[in-house]
């Protein structure tokens, strides 16, 4: 077994190299999202290029051909998608229990017929935000769609499913970008950029951006019985890998760097409850306090969600009692936080925090191979400082 373990990975590293040389040569890892730090903004990236894309009169010029490619796969039946008007942050009124908010894509035919999209990827969940939505559109032939990387479910107990329908980033959105892109071909400034937007997709999902390399690895593992059967030995030891890694960075990595910081900083965790998949807990955490920090009702915390494995990795400041969680200084805190990392979200017991893009999604084996040899360490030790300076200028 040993031996053939070493013969597939050293013939999956040939492979790689081969298309990682192919890709620098061409050019296949520039993403321009990436570059300009967009790649996790809901509004400003991805809804309003799904929007783009959906509407008849959008810059594409494709008139309804992208729309009606989307109703078709998501099975909207009796939907006019000559006569839609797409609508992008589009406001129901001022928010209250039962009604108002801004819908993040709402599209209407000329038989006022609707669809809406709530479109999530970091921010969370509003309480009754899906009910609200679909109280505003209470015919039953409306449809109200919620979007999520992986395809979740809602988790507002208010809201039945049958009042909704789930899709997903990862199969959904792919599919239906691909049938765009296909219509694209002969336009290459729209294909390429639904393909930049494709290869975010596969980013944020933890999917392979190079279809052929994994075509190429497959067909050598489903050939051979032996290395099928490493693969297998291999795929099992996946999620110990995962658990190892965060075992030694929260017991040793982390615990080296506060020291190194001299702020007397001390670490709590709840990682040990951990599994690679709970559907029960949303997320896990470890955080940081000292005096300065314990003063103010905060912590420094690095938080991920658990439900599907480790993934969503976020950092910020995090009430120690959500309950108390008024001070003049938090203002301010906020205000410098935003200034710090570019980009600032809050909710009931985070006083601001945003996620840490380089390390965001620990299923990916790419991730954790730039937190054991690239510079994670660095990186972090470089976010508590930068956040104890918040606190203490």
């Amino acid at each position: 077994m040993e031996n053939t373990i070493k013969q597939l990975l050293n013939e999956i590293q040939t492979i790689s190299e081969s298309y990682k040389r192919v890709a620098e040569a061409t050019g296949e890892n520039f993403n321009i999202f990436s570059v300009l730090q967009m790649e996790r903004n809901e509004v400003k990236t991805h809804s309003r290029f799904i929007a783009e894309l959906l509407n008849p009169k959008g810059s594409h010029g494709q008139k309804d051909l992208f729309l009606k490619k989307f109703v078709e796969l998501i099975q909207i039946e009796g939907f006019d998608t000559t006569s839609a008007v797409v609508k992008v942050e589009f406001s129901i009124g001022k928010k209250t229990e039962d009604s108002g908010g801004r819908l993040d894509i709402k599209i209407k035919d000329s038989k006022n017929k609707i669809i809406l999209i709530e479109n999530k990827i970091d921010a969370p969940e509003q309480e009754k935000q899906l009910i609200r939505y679909k109280n505003y559109v209470s015919d039953d032939t409306d449809t109200l769609l919620f979007l999520t990387l992986e395809g979740q479910e809602s988790k507002d107990i208010n809201i039945p499913l049958e009042k909704y329908r789930c899709i997903s980033y990862k199969s959904d959105i792919l599919n239906w970008l691909e049938e765009c892109r296909k219509e694209a071909t002969n336009i290459p400034i729209l294909r390429e950029s639904i393909t930049q937007y494709m290869n975010l997709i596969k980013k944020l999902t933890g999917q392979n951006v190079n279809t052929k390399m994994s075509e190429e690895i497959t067909e050598k593992i489903i050939t051979d019985k032996e290395k099928f059967e490493t693969f297998i030995t291999l795929f099992a030891a996946g999620d110990d890998i995962k658990k190892r890694m965060i075992q030694q960075i929260v017991e040793h990595t982390l615990p080296n760097l506060i020291i190194k910081t001299g702020k007397d900083l001390q670490l709590e965790t709840d990682y040990k409850e951990l599994n690679m998949l709970n559907h029960s807990v949303q997320r896990r955490s470890f955080w940081f306090t000292n005096a300065a920090l314990e003063k103010l009702n905060l912590s420094i915390c690095f938080s991920f969600n658990v439900e599907s494995g480790f993934q969503r990795l976020i950092f910020g400041f995090r009430y120690v009692d959500y309950k108390q969680n008024e001070n003049p200084k938090y203002e301010i805190i906020r205000k410098e936080f935003e200034k710090k990392f570019q980009k600032k979200l809050t909710s009931f017991d985070w006083l601001c925090w945003r996620d840490f893009d380089e390390y965001y999604d620990w299923r990916d084996f790419k991730v954790l191979k730039n937190i054991q040899f690239g510079n994670f360490k660095s990186d972090f030790e470089e976010k508590v400082a930068a956040m104890l300076n918040i606190i203490n200028p």
